[in-house]
C-alpha cells in the first residue's frame, strides 16, 4: 500500500510502481510481419501514387521525404537560412543542382 499524508499527497520514499513498467510483449518484427501479411506493400504504393497524381500535398510530400529525403535546414553565423539535400548523389545546396540549358535565342541579324 502507498503511503500518503492528511492531504493526500505521497509520503517521502513511497513508490507508485514499485516494479516499474511491465515488459513490451510484441517486438517489431511481429507487427512488421502482420501489416505485410494484411496489405500489400503493392497496394500501399499504388495508393500512395494514386493520391500523389491527385495532388494530395501529403502524399507528395511523403514520396518526396522517401525518395529524396527531408531537406536538412542549417542557420549560418550571419543568421541566414542555408538549405542543403541530396538528389542523386549530390549532397549540397540548390545552387549546386544541374540546371537545365538555357533556351536558345535568336541573334538579331
Amino acid at each position: 500500500m502507498v503511503e500518503r499524508d492528511t492531504n493526500g499527497r505521497l509520503k517521502s520514499g513511497s513508490i507508485l510502481n514499485p516494479k516499474g513498467r511491465p515488459k513490451r510483449t510484441i517486438d517489431e518484427a511481429t507487427i512488421t510481419q502482420a501489416l505485410e501479411g494484411a496489405v500489400p506493400l503493392s497496394v500501399v504504393l499504388g495508393k500512395l501514387a494514386a493520391a500523389v497524381r491527385k495532388g494530395d500535398m501529403t502524399a507528395i510530400r511523403l514520396y518526396l521525404a522517401y525518395r529524396w529525403g527531408n531537406p536538412v535546414d542549417n542557420i549560418d553565423a550571419n543568421g541566414e537560412m542555408i538549405v542543403r539535400f541530396m538528389h542523386d548523389g549530390i549532397d549540397g545546396t540548390p545552387a549546386d543542382l544541374p540546371r537545365p540549358p538555357a533556351p536558345i535565342q535568336e541573334q538579331p541579324s
